[in-house]
């Protein structure tokens, strides 16, 4: 297409990505594109489907062509910073600090402020969503969930306060689901947490 582009090289909290042993060196390569000008971040493999019980199915997804740089930074570390293109750069520190997001997570609107302990010693997640977004939210222990009255669900305004006992439970994993009201069926994953 007669399209400049340059192969990135970096860090992706892929499918096999749990902890961040897994991102010692370098994991993936994506793709800068310049249109019109400007530089665009563009991650065809991530776009051309998914992988389960290491079965490829074909199932595009558009969110990762021209992905807004500050969307992508929460699954894509570049080697050369430069290649984040933000005005903030992050650390890999601050990268790997950063919970497991998927595109549903900002298609949904979903907006992190906080995360961390409260004062009570359990782990509370803060976000924001639009009024016609329902959450769901699960505590799990090696990939099995705890009795879903670990974890409650408070909305205070356009703010949702995701509370997950962890006092007493000795979870691993706080995984979060999104939909819009007006959907039909599951939940689809949003975002996780691993839980220190």
């Amino acid at each position: 297409m007669g399209l400049e582009s340059f192969i990135i090289s970096g860090y992706a909290k892929g499918l096999s990505y749990e902890s961040t042993a897994n991102l010692r060196e370098t994991n993936h390569a994506w793709n800068g594109v310049k249109i019109n000008g400007n530089w665009y971040l563009v991650d065809a493999t991530w776009a051309a489907g998914t992988v389960d019980s290491h079965q490829f199915t074909p199932n595009f997804n558009q969110f990762y062509f021209a992905t807004p740089p500050e969307q992508l930074i929460y699954s894509h570390l570049p080697e050369d910073e430069n290649w984040q293109l933000l005005t903030n750069k992050y650390t890999r520190e601050q990268f790997l600090a950063l919970p497991k997001v998927s595109p549903h997570f900002f298609t949904t609107q979903l907006n992190l402020l906080s995360h961390g302990y409260n004062s009570q010693g359990n782990f509370q997640v803060v976000l924001t969503a639009p009024e016609n977004v329902e959450i769901i939210a699960g505590l799990t222990v090696q990939e099995e969930y705890l009795p879903r009255e670990t974890v409650q669900i408070q909305k205070h305004n356009n703010q949702i306060f995701i509370i997950a006992d962890t006092s007493r439970n000795k979870a691993d994993k706080l995984n979060i689901f999104a939909k819009f009201s007006h959907q039909e069926g599951s939940y689809p994953h949003a975002v996780s947490f691993k839980v220190p």
